[in-house]
């Protein structure tokens, strides 16, 4: 959490929130302020992020023109899966040591049984499946992996995770927020 700040891809930046902002109505007005602060911090300046930031009570006009701004500024490069951000923001923080090893797993786990149809679409629905079907059968969701359970390896899933994002996309407290807010 105590990185130094510096320069944030916000082509990155953009097509994490993009991600995020296009699953309409997903985010709450107070999860939207915080992490709209922290995106406005890292450089993201688009006018709907500040709206977001200050509060604004409008949030599903807000993020419909948040999508709009984020899709001219990404330009022609590839949009990230949802799952994939998840994932990916989860597995940044980790390695950031903003989160726990076993709050990662967690995040994976509670969207493992939502990514059923994407986990041969998308790498993030794929590392999420992989956790949440071992503990099915394993026959508990509390029991996360590293502990003698053999159906994955958390830092295999951290490498793997890590590199869904976009270098230098996300800072350690954007990454701790965003984390929180998507475990959901």
């Amino acid at each position: 959490m105590d990185e130094e700040p510096k320069r944030v891809d916000r082509a990155g930046l953009a097509r994490v929130i993009l991600a995020i902002a296009t699953e309409s109505g997903w985010l709450t007005a107070d999860e939207w302020r915080r992490v709209a602060a922290l995106v406005l911090a890292a450089g993201g300046d688009w006018p709907a992020v500040a709206d977001l930031a200050a509060g604004c009570s409008a949030v599903p006009a807000a993020e419909e023109r948040l999508v709009e701004q984020l899709t001219a500024e990404i330009g022609d490069r590839p949009r990230l899966d949802f799952h994939s951000v998840v994932a990916g923001v989860a597995a940044r923080a980790y390695t950031l040591g903003a989160i726990a090893d076993h709050d990662f797993i967690a995040v994976l786990s509670s969207h493992g049984s939502d990514a059923y149809g994407t986990k041969n679409d998308s790498e993030g629905g794929a590392m999420m499946w992989e956790v949440w079907a071992q503990h099915s059968l394993d026959g508990s969701c509390a029991e996360f992996g590293g502990s003698g359970t053999s159906g994955y390896d958390e830092e295999d899933l951290r490498v793997r995770g890590d590199r869904l994002i976009p270098p230098d996309s996300i800072t350690g407290p954007l990454g701790a927020v965003l984390a929180d807010v998507l475990h959901g």
